[in-house]
């Protein structure tokens, strides 16, 4: 199905001429109709700082903010993460018109970072960035003993009164999540996940990729997740993701969602998996210890939106015991989506973890392929992008294109319970983007 189909559904839409954007209850929809609900399934990851948008940092991101708004309209997509350090792109007004898209149908694209604090925070600032001496700042001033315990780079170590956005004078930045366990009360992380709220929603972010719910030390010889984790024990992270979550949703007003990752657990896990295959421990112990936090209902105790399914083969559901060649993932089986709906009774959006990894393209295994094993094992949403963060924007239509048809040529090979399925993942989209408060004010 081509661009101008996509474009024509929806302008048909606009214009009345068609029974609504997913509410169409015969069994096989028409194809505009439905390669707009799957074009709805697709988070692509966007890297704002690519060469070529390089020259741009402190200055204007026409250029970015065009490719991004071009490849909504064109195809119609759910939303994009934004990776990189150009966290200027945000500061920028001209940005808000990401967050002000939708298409003809009234749906907006999802706007995600993912904001866990410590090493993982887009858009706040990395210490080895273009603006390493924003680190330890907050909308409150400096972290008490920040630098003592993460030491960055030769620095003037000042927090700039860089003047954006009505009511925060710096972009905040937190600690990492094993020191927010480790060193704050539970109120003392909502408080401070409240700066980071309220900073996402002034900067027209609608979804934040965070807590991480995995268990482990924070030392790297416990997981590569590391300080990613709150806590090596599994009440503490429990309190410190709740309170993370709550803390965006007080900050942002509601407007930012939250989600929780990575199903059904990466504490434990040694090898990256953007390195390659990984393994946690056998199921029978992570459901004492990685899935623990699970238990808690989802989105009445964290307030979360959506999960996130791990990249690691997880032996005894994803893998039988003793096969050590079995390389499936949780986000790839069937048997991983249906713990989290069964025993864990989560009824709501789940998303991949990124699919261009090296844990999921195994060789004779392509992204189109992962896109639809991870559709037919049970995701809501598949997030990828190119295999080269400096791919030009060709590389991005020429992959989404493929997956597009590849969805579409899954859907065709049994019609009537795949177009159901589709339809259930669209209806679970169209849900979190309607829960969502009225739309932020931009930033100034």
């Amino acid at each position: 199905m081509r661009l101008s189909a996509v474009a024509a559904f929806l302008s048909g839409l606009a214009a009345g001429t068609s029974t609504g954007f997913g509410d169409d209850t015969s069994p096989l929809p028409d194809a505009e109709h439905l390669t707009a609900m799957v074009s709805q399934m697709i988070l692509v990851e966007f890297v704002v700082d690519a060469d070529r948008y390089v020259d741009a940092k402190g200055g204007s991101h026409a250029a970015a903010i065009q490719d991004i708004l071009d490849l909504f309209t064109d195809y119609g997509v759910g939303g994009f993460v934004l990776e990189g350090g150009n966290d200027a792109l945000h500061l920028d007004p001209a940005f808000a018109a990401v967050r002000l898209a939708e298409t003809p149908g009234g749906l907006a694209p999802l706007v995600a970072v993912n904001e866990e604090g410590g090493r993982v925070q887009m858009p706040s600032n990395y210490w080895w960035d273009h603006q390493a001496e924003w680190i330890g700042c907050t909308s409150l001033g400096p972290i008490p003993d920040f630098r003592a315990q993460n030491p960055p780079p030769a620095t003037d170590w000042v927090c700039p009164n860089h003047a954006w956005a009505a009511d925060i004078n710096y972009l905040p930045f937190l600690r990492s999540a094993h020191l927010m366990g480790e060193q704050w009360t539970a109120a003392e992380t909502k408080s401070h996940a409240e700066d980071i709220g309220r900073a996402l929603a002034l900067l027209n972010i609608t979804m934040d990729l965070a807590p991480v719910l995995g268990i482990s030390n924070g030392t790297s010889a416990a997981s590569f997740l590391a300080d990613r984790t709150f806590a090596d024990d599994p009440a503490t992270v429990v309190v410190h993701a709740r309170a993370f979550s709550q803390g965006i949703h007080a900050g942002s007003g509601g407007r930012v969602a939250t989600i929780v990752k990575h199903f059904p657990g990466l504490g434990g896990v040694h090898t990256d998996t953007d390195d390659g295959p990984a393994r946690t421990a056998p199921l029978s112990k992570l459901t004492d210890r990685g899935l623990v936090p699970y238990r808690e209902p989802i989105a009445d105790y964290y307030g979360a939106a959506a999960v996130m399914m791990s990249n690691a083969i997880v032996p005894g559901l994803t893998c039988p015991l003793d096969d050590q060649a079995c390389a499936i993932p949780a986000t790839l089986s069937s048997a991983a989506y249906q713990l989290l709906r069964g025993t864990y009774g989560w009824d709501g959006l789940i998303m991949t973890d990124t699919l261009q990894t090296k844990a999921v393209l195994v060789p004779g295994r392509t992204l189109p392929e992962a896109v639809v094993a991870a559709v037919e094992s049970g995701a809501d949403l598949v997030m990828f992008k190119p295999d080269d963060d400096n791919r030009d924007m060709s590389a991005y239509r020429t992959l989404l294109t493929d997956v597009q048809q590849a969805m579409l040529d899954w859907v065709a090979a049994d019609p009537v319970p795949r177009t159901a399925r589709i339809r259930q993942s669209f209806d679970r989209i169209r849900t979190v983007k309607a829960s969502m408060a009225d739309r932020p004010a931009t930033a100034k």
